[in-house]
């Protein structure tokens, strides 16, 4: 039976589809292992469906569950001693087979309650099916000819027997069982996974030379200028390593403001929360009660957390640290270049261009810092060609630079500059511009000033 959160979809809290089904005998699991199973994916950020036996109406499965099967990515059928004499769960089993055999994203995770694989081909499940059997061809013996529906249990046979080499590993305990397959599938969504950008260049030895170092400390600091890349890094470091910490690892973003505020129960909660431990998080009273409760359920245990945006200096000189300098020359040119020309190399007069913006910005990978030195714009100004141009917190730009030599100019990007207050009119002459972001930039009304400057 699947639950969905009082009559609702629990799966349905991230606003999508569900990422894992439960496929089960309500009269073997539904109160003990599936309920506990069901309750720690949940806990985990996991959209699990877990069917109400309210559904399950009649011979043919509803609407409402073919559409919870064909929405989730990972199927769980729990077989267990009665499975086979459910044919709903069969059936169910038969749905997941079919959109496996037709999807690349979906996969199938059987496990084997009390039962070994090849108990699926056993007495107990033979038997099972064979009643099944018994019963068909007494109801069709009652209908007219054609009335008659044809045999399904060939279609179940075969979707057991695909299932009997692909069951998740087993644990000493129903507990251990349960953290087991949420690591798993944690893994497999990697929804503990952070995103990064897609243009990474010259990292790989960096996220070398800090797992080296964690092999030989258990706390590390990240320093350097900023933008040059520390959360970018300090992200790429959690992916290589979270998938050894199973739910035990959490990526505390951007926690400067709550640090300035003091505000640190909200901290100790979304540690906790990031953990699966929602529950005892919501129950923090104060900065005491969180370090108690934080012990109690982290301690003994391996845990990997990143606290990122910290800026605690003197707590910072008493650790170990490892600082990020800026770019090597060539690894900031390739960046930029991969941005500016799309990934494609730019024809030689961009050569010199490149290198002096990249020398201007010294080497910062996030962004252009601070672009107003005459001898790069003059060069802009030559960019007849640069169909793509991103200013990312230049917060020493004022007004718009002069782009009308930039006619080709396709996207145009002033992210962040906050201290842009004027627009050149020589906007108003890129008629191929089909991308303008000027998100997050100190000017209210700069989107006004573009058209005002348009309609002039």
């Amino acid at each position: 039976m699947a639950n969905s959160d009082a009559g609702t979809s629990s799966g349905n809290a991230g606003g999508g589809k569900y990422q894992v089904f439960l496929n089960f005998c309500g009269q073997d699991t539904r109160d003990g292992f599936t309920s506990f199973l069901y309750q720690d994916l949940r806990k985990n950020g996991i959209h699990a469906f877990m069917d109400d036996e309210e559904l399950r109406v009649g011979e043919e499965i509803g609407g409402e569950l073919l559409q919870a099967i064909d929405d989730s990515q990972i199927y769980i059928p729990i077989f267990s001693e009665n499975y086979a004499s459910s044919k709903w769960c069969l059936r169910e089993l038969i749905r997941m087979v079919d959109n496996i055999s037709k999807s690349k994203e979906k996969q199938i995770r059987p496990i084997f309650f009390y039962v070994e694989p090849n108990h699926l081909e056993t007495e107990s499940y033979r038997k099972a099916i064979g009643d099944h059997k018994e019963e068909h061809e007494k109801k069709q013996q009652e209908k007219l000819p054609h009335e008659r529906e044809s045999w399904e249990g060939e279609s179940w046979e075969e979707a057991l027997e695909g299932c009997w080499n692909q069951g998740l590993g087993a644990a000493k305990s129903q507990a251990e069982f349960v953290d087991k397959i949420v690591e798993e599938v944690l893994q497999e969504l990697k929804i503990k996974y952070k995103s990064v950008t897609k243009d990474l260049v010259g990292l790989d030895h960096r996220v070398a030379k800090v797992l080296e170092l964690l092999d030989q400390v258990r706390l590390l600091g990240i320093y350097g200028m900023g933008g040059i890349g520390k959360t970018t890094l300090a992200r790429s470091v959690y992916n290589e390593l979270h998938s050894r910490f199973g739910k035990c690892c959490a990526f505390l973003a951007d926690i400067r403001e709550t640090s300035k505020k003091e505000d640190f129960v909200s901290l100790q909660k979304k540690l906790l929360t990031e953990i699966g431990s929602s529950s005892a998080a919501e129950s923090i009273n104060d900065v005491d009660d969180g370090r108690k409760k934080i012990g109690e359920i982290l301690g003994g245990k391996k845990v990997l957390v990143v606290l990122d945006d910290e800026i605690d200096s003197d707590r910072a000189l008493q650790i170990p640290t490892y600082e990020m300098k800026e770019m090597e020359s060539c690894h900031a040119i390739e960046l930029f270049k991969r941005h500016a020309f799309h990934g494609g190399s730019p024809i030689e007069d961009f050569d010199n261009l490149s290198v002096d913006i990249v020398n201007t910005t010294g080497g910062l990978p996030l962004a252009l810092e601070v672009i107003d030195d005459s001898k790069v714009w003059d060069s802009l100004k030559m960019a007849i060609k640069l169909k793509s141009l991103a200013l990312v917190k230049c917060h020493g730009i004022t007004r718009t630079p002069d782009l009308s030599k930039c006619l080709a100019l396709e996207r145009l990007t002033f992210d962040d500059c906050r201290s842009l207050k004027e627009i050149d009119n020589s906007i108003t002459m890129l008629t191929c511009l089909l991308d303008l972001n000027i998100t997050h930039c100190g000017l209210v009304d700069l989107c006004l000033m573009i058209l005002e400057a348009k309609e002039a």
